[in-house]
């Protein structure tokens, strides 16, 4: 099946929607809640919340190919107007997201969990340093009773994720920081991470001796792969999905 781009939206849409509900009526999600709130899937691929849309005026400056578009990317910047602060985050940290933000199939997820759980590797202080909605923190929990740590830059995903998952350590932050508390602290580090050429403020690597931690701030891949190694203690391990450049 295609990747359908207004029903992408519209189901983001609807969970933030719920999220904000949630937050101001100060509840927990009920069962049927969570199934709306499971339905965001972020907005990588959807550069359309990058055009201008501040009004119904400004769909004369939208590409014909992505008029239909439109509407719902309308109605997502008044819900966002209507539930925060003029100086929010939320809708920069959604345009941020855009090149990295793309979530992980179950079937993946569970394969990759099947074949640690394997190994007989006992999963006691787990982090997922790039959690998105939680594809992995859901099947991680399978294997383990303990909270899960776990950190998404993008502000409106981390506030799902914690509704999603309460009893979890759930940070809205980037895993950038992650205090020097947890260096060689996990277990396991389990992520699909972000990759590309997009650089990340770490000082402690930017200020590092280590010429290896300097350069990887220059791209995001390589900067997860050495932070986890900082994070994992001694005979822990790492499984992160990236891209083959990285190989």
């Amino acid at each position: 099946m295609g990747f359908n781009k207004k029903k992408h939206l519209e189901d983001n849409i609807l969970a933030i929607r719920t999220v904000f509900d949630l937050q101001k009526r100060g509840a927990k999600a009920t069962a049927e809640e969570i199934k709306m709130l499971k339905k965001y899937k972020g907005f990588g691929g959807l550069k359309c919340i990058l055009q201008p849309c501040e009004s119904s005026a400004d769909k004369e400056k939208w590409n014909e190919s992505e008029k239909d578009l439109f509407a719902p990317t309308l109605m997502l910047y008044d819900i966002i107007r209507q539930n925060s602060s003029p100086d929010s985050k939320y809708v920069e940290s959604i345009q941020n997201s855009v090149l990295t933000a793309f979530y992980t199939p179950s079937v993946v997820v569970e394969s990759i969990m099947k074949a640690l759980a394997d190994t007989g590797i006992r999963l006691e202080k787990v982090l997922e340093p790039s959690a998105g909605t939680g594809a992995f923190t859901e099947v991680i929990k399978k294997y383990t009773d303990t909270p899960v740590t776990c950190y998404e830059k993008d502000l409106l995903t981390g506030k799902i994720l914690q509704y999603l998952y309460p009893q979890d350590y759930v940070h809205p932050a980037g895993f950038e920081t992650i205090t020097d508390h947890y260096n060689n602290y996990f277990d396991g580090v389990i992520s699909n991470i972000p990759f590309g050429q997009i650089r990340v403020f770490d000082s402690s690597f930017l200020e590092s001796k280590d010429t290896c931690k300097q350069r990887s701030t220059a791209a995001i891949h390589n900067y997860f792969f050495l932070k986890a190694i900082e994070v994992t203690r001694e005979g822990g391990f790492i499984a992160f999905i990236t891209s083959q450049g990285v190989l």
